[in-house]
């Protein structure tokens, strides 16, 4: 038996969102929050990682997680920006930016050499 919910529920007031139906600026908005909810979860699963590997000793892996934190959650709010920037240049402006692609691709492969020079540097820190 199909269990019907509201219209208004929280889950679906945030996929209706999220997929545009309430106009660019709710969905620039739930885009927002979404990436926040996303980030948080990202810091309390790497911080956690950090304080097990800590405890173990394990500076390879340690240095892997520590260095991972900055650079993620970096390149996380550029997608968001990205995103962001698409719905509002094609729905409110009327334009369609060419490059956008091409910025998250560099974009990605500096968050790449941001997060090996990381590890690079955290590799040769000595850990308490």
């Amino acid at each position: 038996m199909e269990e019907c919910h509201g219209v208004f529920s929280f889950l679906h007031l945030c996929s209706r969102s999220l997929e545009g139906a309430y106009g660019p600026f709710y969905q620039t908005i739930a885009i927002a929050i979404f990436f926040a909810i996303f980030t948080l979860f990202i810091r309390v699963i790497l911080t956690r990682l950090e304080k097990i590997l800590r405890e173990r000793e394990r500076i390879w892996s340690l240095s892997f997680v520590t260095a991972m934190k900055k650079p993620l959650n970096t390149f996380v709010w550029v997608v968001a920006f990205v995103c962001s920037l698409d719905i509002l240049s094609e729905n409110v402006f009327s334009i369609h930016p060419a490059y956008l692609h091409l910025f998250l691709k560099i974009s990605a492969v500096l968050t790449f050499s941001w997060f090996f020079a990381f590890v690079e540097y955290h590799s040769c820190k000595k850990y308490p």
